[in-house]
């Protein structure tokens, strides 16, 4: 798979990033941004 770039408003600030097609918000959030608050739930989906 190929890479994206994605844009998008950030706690009132405009970011982007280009990351792996494949990669969940959730990672980009925690990885990219060093997000650590964000949390990850059951992974179930339901």
């Amino acid at each position: 798979m190929g890479k994206i770039k994605i844009s998008f408003i950030l706690n009132d600030e405009n970011v982007s990033v280009e990351v792996d097609s494949r990669k969940r918000l959730l990672d980009i959030l925690r990885e990219d941004f060093s997000l650590t608050g964000v949390k990850e739930g059951c992974s179930e989906g339901e």
